[in-house]
């Protein structure tokens, strides 16, 4: 009888051992289904790979649209920088001995004529593509999320496919082709304007190369910072949405448990995190731009010695300095925009 007891209480225990095992498999097992669930959203690292470029220029109906809108405003920033020539020859014949008033009146308006059409239409077809881009890659963006199967929507927060349809469709629709315009736009100005300076005083070459480095080298500390303060604001401000839907959804719920602060004060704390990058973002913008402008205010204070000098030694006309400085007083704008 002892034995028999012995037995039963050693297959009681392997039973139950058996039991537990099974148990804590499937406690493991839930747990790991319930991590994978909801993936987590990812941030990209480095900079920005060429395919994003190519994806956008091809839904901008190809590249020849973006290289002909680029063409027709550095187009329009050489008839910039004639039309300000145009005045500098105008100013050294102050006695009209060569032409007479309406001959540089006529020119003047002219080139200003010209350079308002292909500014206007350059800036039209730039316009035109980043639309037809915008609309191109709502409607695939579109297509991906209903033809999604049910798992995609299982695995994929709420919030986030509203962040892709509000907040990220907003910056392809309406901030994307304005900064692309801006930044082809000034890039045309600067060489020109760089090529005009170095043309009228060519001394200010003797400086290009320092300033040019402590250009390039301020901008390569800026853009990975910027570009990752920018990736973490999109993915703070998905939670944002996710909270918010899902707090409508179990209004009922929540306030039948009196988890009414509980929630709001989730809320808020998601909502001061996404404030936090944007600061971070608007200080660094203010850090860039501070130093930015001391350097070009220092370009330009050295061009006008320069002018100043070339002048006095009779090495260039009185003119030529004026382009000079005027020309040296936008590029140090447009940089400080830049």
């Amino acid at each position: 009888h002892a034995h028999d007891e012995e037995e039963a209480e050693r297959e009681a225990g392997s039973g139950a051992g058996e039991e537990d095992g099974k148990e804590s498999g499937a406690s493991v097992l839930t747990k790991e289904v319930g991590e994978a669930l909801v993936e987590e959203e990812e941030r990209e690292r480095g900079a920005v790979s060429a395919k994003v470029y190519r994806r956008y220029a091809n839904a901008g109906n190809g590249m020849c649209v973006f290289f002909f809108g680029t063409a027709l405003l550095a187009l329009s920033e050489v008839a910039q920088v004639f039309n300000k020539a145009w005045v500098a020859i105008w100013t050294s014949d102050s006695t009209y001995s060569r032409h007479s008033l309406k001959f540089y009146l006529a020119g003047y308006a002219l080139t200003a004529c010209a350079t308002l059409v292909v500014i206007v239409v350059g800036s039209a077809c730039f316009l035109r593509f980043g639309l037809q881009a915008a609309r191109q890659l709502h409607i695939d963006l579109v297509d991906r999320v209903l033809r999604a199967p049910m798992s995609f929507f299982d695995t994929t927060p709420t919030g986030r496919i509203l962040s892709r349809f509000s907040k990220d469709t907003n910056a392809i629709d309406s901030e994307v082709p304005v900064l692309l315009l801006n930044v082809i736009t000034i890039l045309c100005s600067c060489i020109f304007s760089i090529c005009t300076v170095i043309y009228s005083t060519p001394i200010v070459l003797l400086l290009l190369p320092g300033f040019a480095t402590l250009y390039i080298s301020m901008a390569n500390y800026y853009r990975p910072c910027m570009r990752d303060i920018q990736r973490i604001e999109s993915l703070t401000r998905s939670p944002i949405f996710s909270h918010f839907s899902e707090t409508i959804d179990g209004l009922t719920t929540i306030r039948a448990y009196g988890a009414t602060q509980q929630f709001r004060i989730s809320g808020e704390t998601l909502v001061d995190a996404n404030v936090c990058s944007e600061y971070a973002r608007q200080i660094i913008d203010v850090w860039l731009f501070s130093r930015f402008m001391l350097v070009s205010n220092v370009v330009t204070i050295c061009s006008a010695l320069a002018a100043l000098v070339a002048v006095w030694r009779s090495e260039i006309d009185p003119s030529l300095a004026g382009l000079s400085l005027t020309v040296t007083t936008s590029v140090t704008m447009f940089m400080g925009l830049f």
